[in-house]
């Protein structure tokens, strides 16, 4: 093969390569908009964190986000995640306690930022009792 036609057969591949680094590098609009509210938020004392440690970690998310290791919060996977916790109930009526209480979002109280959601169900059972 000549050395000519070898380099121009390189240069669409070697294009491809470089648009896709120059597009992983740069955070999308929608990342850096996060970014600065989030910046925002921790100038502003509008956290829970030191200030210091805000910026760092609006800088991370910044970071985690360009490498494409955060993902959006979408109801679907929120749904599955809340499923899965029920996993570790062995018992079958524990489990399927479990799977009510997370698909009923009609009986829950509190917040994450006051420590906890609390979900409620109740179950009636009834017991024949043998007269003595």
């Amino acid at each position: 093969m000549h050395p000519i036609r070898y380099t121009l057969s390189l240069a669409p591949l070697t294009l491809l390569l470089l648009a896709g680094t120059a597009q992983a590098a740069a955070p999308s609009d929608a990342a850096h908009q996060r970014y600065e509210q989030d910046r925002q938020a921790c100038l502003s004392g509008n956290t829970w964190e030191a200030r210091d440690t805000c910026l760092r970690e609006a800088g991370a998310a910044l970071q985690a986000s360009r490498r494409g290791n955060l993902t959006s919060d979408d109801a679907t996977r929120l749904a599955d995640n809340a499923l899965q916790r029920c996993d570790v109930f062995k018992n079958h009526e524990d489990q399927a306690a479990c799977v009510a209480r997370v698909q009923d979002a009609s009986k829950v109280s509190g917040s994450v930022k006051e420590g906890g959601l609390l979900r409620e169900s109740v179950t009636t059972t009834t017991t024949v009792v043998e007269p003595k």
